[in-house]
């Protein structure tokens, strides 16, 4: 490998990664170190990080910009510059600048390397990191307009008596009047209503203070929190508790016949989950307790479709093949993605091939393990 260089040692570069004279990898310069003489490629075949020295590459050419012009006139982030934080709309990119306008301002030209796709994509080729990766999903969120959070229930106002009533009280006027009751009234004789049902209230079945915290509230509280968290087979994802992993990886779902009424066309679709925030998608943030996932359609193009579905109504896809990768849920190896060596349908169990262990692989059932599927830019 000596006597090979690289002409040009920036980011953004597109390169072939050489062996004894074979082609093993192309893809885009992540990232150089200039002191270790290693760089680190985004594999254009399956998007992974390969980490290799300097002399085993070879430059092609600058990143090319066809891959960007499909996402003019769509939302993009600006994450440097004077704009930053802000969502614009893409109008135009060059080698170095890019022409974006923020929502009801004039168009400004900014440096490609400080805007990034709703993916996490530089628009200079270079894939944001981990920590940015998540920064970008909380910046996504944030940048939607969210309704207002529901306001708890209040006492109704009390009622204008009219000019016809005022002599007479009813038991509807009893009902609005007893929100601002005080309890000692329970004691006295109201002399004008002495036949009305005030004068024999049960105070079993008088209505609670609402202003006040009884033991009801406590409870339906409670309740509320419990059927919050019951998310059925996908506590694992609502928990966020692999959230680094699904930044680069979407989690295949099966949707379950109880959805929309009867799983609708939906039903024994698999469908997969956003990257890289699985509760932002292509329409926004997701419902507190919904997933962002799509599909592809089943009319003629294939054209994505985008849902916002409840995760009681979402289980884990297992595997059906080696070779396919898989989210492990449960044991020793949790959270972590290893490749499938073999597969058993009908005993559903499949064996993950395991590295840096004693044993080559471990055995599991389906319910320990989601498939998953690497992030493929498009």
């Amino acid at each position: 490998m000596a006597g090979w260089a690289i002409t040009d040692k920036v980011t953004g570069c597109e390169n072939e990664l050489l062996c004894d004279g074979k082609l093993l990898a192309k893809g885009v310069v992540q990232s150089v170190d200039f002191p270790k003489a290693r760089l680190r490629l985004l594999s254009e075949s399956d998007q992974s990080l390969i980490d290799v020295p300097i002399g085993f590459v070879v430059k092609l050419r600058n990143a090319p910009l066809d891959s960007f012009c499909k996402i003019i006139n769509d939302k993009v982030f600006l994450i440097g510059g004077d704009r930053k934080g802000f969502r614009a709309t893409l109008y135009g990119i060059g080698t170095e600048y890019c022409v974006v306008a923020v929502h009801g301002q004039a168009r400004i030209t900014v440096k490609c390397q400080d805007v990034v796709t709703r993916y996490g994509m530089r628009l200079n080729g270079v894939m944001l990191g981990t920590s940015d990766l998540i920064s970008l999903c909380d910046l996504r969120r944030r940048s939607y307009l969210t309704s207002p959070p529901r306001r708890c229930i209040t006492p109704p106002p009390d009622r204008v008596p009219s000019a016809s009533s005022i002599s007479t009280r009813t038991d509807s006027s009893v009902l609005w009047t007893s929100w601002g009751a005080n309890p000692e009234d329970n004691n006295t004789t109201d002399t004008n209503t002495a036949e009305g049902p005030s004068s024999s209230v049960d105070p079993s079945s008088s209505t609670s203070d609402p202003w006040t915290v009884d033991a009801q509230d406590t409870q339906d509280t409670v309740d509320a929190r419990a059927e919050k968290e019951d998310n059925g087979p996908l506590s694992w994802l609502m928990s966020k508790e692999f959230a680094s992993q699904l930044l680069s990886y979407h989690a295949l779902l099966k949707v379950s016949l109880k959805f929309n009424g009867g799983g609708g066309k939906l039903h024994r679709r698999f469908v997969s989950t956003a990257c890289p925030d699985p509760f932002c998608g292509a329409d926004g943030p997701a419902p507190e307790g919904f997933v962002a996932v799509f599909c592809s359609s089943s009319n003629k193009g294939a054209t994505l479709q985008h849902y916002h579905i409840p995760a009681g109504d979402l289980c884990p896809v297992p595997p059906r093949r080696k070779n396919q990768l898989c989210l492990i849920l449960d044991g020793e190896f949790r959270g972590q993605i290893r490749t499938v060596s073999k597969c058993n349908v009908k005993l559903s169990i499949a064996e993950l091939v395991v590295e840096d262990s004693d044993a080559p692989s471990i055995t599991l059932r389906f319910d320990q393990i989601c498939l998953v599927e690497r992030f493929m830019m498009s």
